[in-house]
């Protein structure tokens, strides 16, 4: 093989490096934002994250990006804390929540004034489960709450429940009182691999590219340099039979 040749056949395997490279990149990247995107999210509900309402409506509303999963063990889960500064209250809720397409109603009893949270869990429609939590203020209410019972701790699962303006939870668990943030949306929590873990791949992948081709193009100078032909240098017998100027 040619020195000409040998360039050539570097210089084809490390654009061919190069392009498999790319294509990888793109379909790291495309695959990293349909999975980031692919799962349900709550759009909306009825009373608002943060919301202050005089009485409480008659049901909670929660809106989602799709039809989340409705049957047996995989349908919604609601629970309603009523939240103070020493203690959480488990709000029995009589009823189920009840699935129409992409929106989720419970039935919600008479509530006193104070804070409420509203812990619900749904699986959306690819199989995912995702939660959150709705704070919400009644500011007049009923009387009393007939239905309320105390609650050591919020169930497993859910996390506890997040307080509203001017109200601080208390975690039984760990014992200490602190004040919660506040959100102006509506709390969701979910896992999977992160859009960022994708971009970090995809960033690996042109690390990988970079490194290959400058490999190549170094292997490539070399070997070219290597087989350039070199001048021919006057030796010492060529020296002898110069004739000496006389």
């Amino acid at each position: 093989m040619t020195s000409s040749s040998s360039v050539r056949s570097l210089r084809i395997a490390s654009r061919l490096m190069i392009a498999a490279m790319l294509a990888f990149l793109a379909l790291a990247l495309g695959i990293g934002s349909q999975y980031a995107s692919a799962h349900d999210s709550l759009v909306e509900s009825s009373p608002s994250a943060n919301e202050a309402v005089e009485v409480a409506p008659a049901s909670a509303t929660l809106t989602f990006s799709a039809e989340v999963q409705s049957e047996g063990t995989l349908g919604p889960q609601i629970e309603l804390f009523a939240v103070s500064a020493v203690e959480e209250t488990a709000v029995d809720l009589e009823s189920p929540a009840t699935v129409d397409g992409t929106v989720v109603d419970q039935a919600l009893p008479e509530l006193a004034a104070g804070d409420y949270a509203l812990n619900w869990q749904v699986v959306s429609s690819d199989g995912h489960p995702i939660s959150g939590t709705i704070p919400f203020t009644v500011s007049v209410g009923v009387a009393s709450v007939e239905d309320a019972q105390p609650s050591a701790s919020a169930p497993a699962g859910f996390g506890a429940a997040e307080n509203t303006e001017g109200s601080t939870l208390t975690n039984s668990d760990a014992g200490a009182t602190g004040a919660a943030e506040q959100s102006s949306t509506p709390v969701t929590q979910d896992s999977g691999i992160p859009a960022w873990a994708w971009v970090l791949m995809g960033l690996a992948g042109v690390s990988v590219v970079l490194v290959s081709f400058l490999v190549f193009r170094r292997k490539a100078a070399d070997l070219e340099a290597s087989r350039k032909p070199q001048a021919d240098e006057p030796t010492a017998d060529q020296d002898d039979d110069t004739p000496n100027a006389r």
